[in-house]
C-alpha cells in the first residue's frame, strides 16, 4: 500500500484523531481533577451534550418520501426537499439502541464518578485495560468463544499488570472532593492512597472506587457483546447512526444532575482565572531539569525546585512568564476536555467502519500506553513514578499487544 493511498490516508486520518483527541482528553481531564475530583458526572454531562449537537447533522436529512398514486394505479415514492430537518431513517431498530444508551452512559457515568473517590488517572487508564479479560471471560460464558493459549497468557498478563498498578498507584492529592468545596485541601489522610495504604488505613472511598471501576469493566464487557451483534445484523457503516442515538437518547438520564447545575456552575465559576505560560510548552517537572541548579539535600539528594521557584527567578532576571486571563480556569479546562472527547470518540468511531476489531483494538492499546506516559510525565514526574507502576503498566501493554496480535 503507498504512502499516499486513500486507503491508508482514510485510516491515518482517524488515527490521529484517537492519538491526539483522546491524548489530549486525558491531560484536560486531569487538569480539571487537580482541582475539584467530583466533577465526573458533570463532564459526562457537557460531553454528551456536545457529542450528540456535532453528530446531528449527519442523522438529519432536508428531504421526505411521500407516496403518490399514478394513473395505472401503482403507488411510488417520491423525494421532495424541505426546510423542516427531518431524522433520517434508522437502520437500526430503535428497541436495540435504547439497550446499547442503557450500557454506555451506565459505563460512562461509573468510570467518570470513580474519579470523586481519589483515583489516579494512571491507575484508571491501566485499570479500564482490564475490560480485555473481562471480555474474554463473559465471551467464553455467554457467546461459547474459546481462545488460543497466547490470548489467555496475555490475559493473565494484563491481570497481573492490573494487581501491581493497584497496588503501586501514587497518591493524588486533590484539591477538593465535593463541589461545594472547590479551592480548599482536603486532610492528608483523604487526599488519595494507594491501595497497599488503603488497607493498613481502611480508606473507604478508595476501596469504593476500585469496585466502581469493576463493575464498569463489566457493564463494559457486555456493552461490547452487544455492539458487536448490533455491527453484525445491520452492518459496520452505521457508527454514525450509533454516535448520535447512544449520547442522544442518554440525555434524559441525566435528570438527577439537573438541580446541582447552578451550583456546580457557580462554583467553576469561583475558580482563579486562567494563566497562560509564555515558556516553552515544557511541564514543571521538565521544566526542572532545564535548570542549572539544584538544592541540595540532606545525604547528598537532589530536590528539583519547584513551579513557584522556577517562575520567580526568571521573573527577578526580568522574564514575565505568564499572562492572565479573564476566564476561570475550570471552565476553559472543560472547554479542552469537551472538545477533545468529541475528536476522540468521532476517531474510535470512524476506525470501527475501516478496520478490523484486532487493529483497532492494537491502536488503542498503544494510544492507552501513549495517555498513561502523558499523564504520569506531566502531572507527577517519571522521577516519582513506582516501580510497581511501570511494572503493572508494561505487562497491560505487553499483554494487551498480545491479545491483539495473536
Amino acid at each position: 500500500m503507498s504512502l499516499c493511498s486513500p486507503q491508508l490516508t482514510s485510516v491515518l486520518s482517524p488515527v490521529a484523531f484517537v492519538f491526539g483527541g483522546c491524548g489530549s482528553n486525558v491531560f484536560a481531564l486531569e487538569s480539571i481533577l487537580k482541582e475539584n475530583s467530583s466533577l465526573g458526572p458533570f463532564i459526562t454531562f457537557i460531553q454528551f451534550i456536545f457529542v450528540a449537537c456535532q453528530s446531528l447533522p449527519s442523522n438529519i436529512t432536508f428531504t421526505y418520501d411521500r407516496k403518490v398514486t399514478q394513473k395505472d394505479g401503482e403507488v411510488k415514492l417520491e423525494t421532495h426537499s424541505s426546510w423542516i430537518p427531518r431524522l433520517k431513517k434508522r437502520k437500526v431498530p430503535i428497541t436495540r439502541w435504547l439497550v446499547q444508551v442503557a450500557l454506555y452512559f451506565t459505563v460512562s457515568t461509573l468510570n467518570n464518578w470513580a474519579f470523586g473517590f481519589h483515583i489516579p488517572v494512571a491507575l484508571h487508564i491501566i485499570f479500564r485495560s482490564g475490560g480485555l479479560a473481562i471480555s474474554m471471560l463473559t465471551n467464553y460464558m455467554f457467546n461459547n468463544k474459546r481462545y488460543t493459549p497466547i490470548q489467555i497468557v496475555s490475559v493473565f498478563l494484563v491481570s497481573i499488570g492490573i494487581v501491581l498498578a493497584t497496588f503501586s498507584a501514587p497518591p493524588r492529592s486533590p484539591r477538593a472532593s465535593s463541589p461545594s468545596s472547590l479551592g480548599k485541601v482536603d486532610s492528608p489522610s483523604a487526599a488519595g492512597l494507594s491501595l497497599s495504604a488503603a488497607w493498613q488505613a481502611f480508606d473507604p472511598q478508595y476501596l469504593q472506587g476500585i469496585g466502581i471501576l469493576t463493575l464498569a469493566l463489566f457493564i463494559g464487557a457486555f456493552l461490547g457483546i452487544w455492539q458487536e451483534k448490533t455491527f453484525k445484523l445491520h452492518g459496520r457503516d452505521c457508527w454514525q447512526e450509533s454516535l448520535f442515538y447512544s449520547h442522544f437518547l442518554s440525555l434524559p438520564l441525566f435528570a438527577p444532575l439537573l438541580p446541582s447545575l447552578p451550583a456546580t456552575c457557580r462554583e467553576l465559576n469561583a475558580s482563579p482565572p486562567l494563566q497562560l505560560s509564555l515558556s516553552p510548552f515544557v511541564p514543571t517537572s521538565a521544566m526542572a531539569f532545564l535548570v542549572d541548579t539544584f538544592d541540595k539535600g540532606e545525604k547528598g539528594a537532589l530536590t528539583f525546585w519547584s513551579p513557584d521557584q522556577i517562575f520567580n527567578i526568571l521573573k527577578y532576571i526580568g522574564v514575565d512568564l505568564l499572562i492572565e486571563l479573564p476566564l476561570p480556569r475550570v471552565w476553559a479546562w472543560v472547554g479542552v476536555n469537551v472538545l477533545t472527547q468529541a475528536v476522540c470518540v468521532g476517531g474510535v468511531n470512524r476506525l470501527t467502519s475501516k478496520v478490523s476489531n484486532l487493529t483497532l483494538s492494537l491502536i488503542l492499546t498503544v494510544r492507552k500506553a501513549f495517555s498513561l506516559l502523558l499523564s504520569v510525565w506531566w502531572f507527577q514526574g517519571f522521577e516519582n513514578l513506582s516501580w510497581g507502576m511501570i511494572l503493572g503498566g508494561s505487562f497491560v501493554m505487553v499483554g494487551t499487544g498480545l491479545y491483539s496480535a495473536a
